[in-house]
């Protein structure tokens, strides 16, 4: 949506045959954006006006997305809203920092990333105690035999 907000205006800032802001036969897309609707059942990836995150075809409003930087509220449209406090935000001020939203984790499973947790230095500490009582019964058991 951001190249598309950048090319879309009227001066056809891209040099583009396609002056009537119509790409869908071009490669602009990203997979976030096959999540973008305004209204129930209306997928939406024009320029400006009010769109939404939904995985359930727009009928239930997960987050917000801003509108663009040429043509809309000055964020990058590839991103929720300014105002929620998400990852997917368009800007972190220095300083500062987000765990993962429940809109972030939705987007981000319904474009194809796989996320799991990552374990604990303690976890992986535990395994190799778990491995060296192993070890240690199985040596003792061979000097018994």
């Amino acid at each position: 949506m951001d190249d598309i907000d950048f090319c879309a205006g009227p001066a056809n800032q891209c040099g583009l045959p396609n002056t009537a802001g119509r790409f869908e036969t071009d490669w602009w897309y990203e997979p976030l954006d096959l999540f973008r609707y305004s209204a129930p059942g209306t997928l939406d990836v024009t320029v400006g006006g009010t769109k939404y995150f939904s995985v359930d075809g727009g009928a239930t409003s997960i987050e917000s997305f801003s509108t663009g930087t040429e043509h809309g509220n000055g964020w990058q449209a590839s991103h929720f809203g300014p105002n929620v406090q998400t990852l997917m935000r368009p800007f972190v001020g220095n300083g500062q920092s987000y765990d993962a939203s429940a809109a972030d984790l939705a987007a981000f499973d319904a474009i194809g990333w796989d996320i799991a947790a990552v374990p604990e230095p303690g976890t992986y500490a535990l395994m190799f105690a778990g491995l060296a009582v192993v070890g240690s019964v199985a040596k003792r058991r061979r000097q018994q035999a």
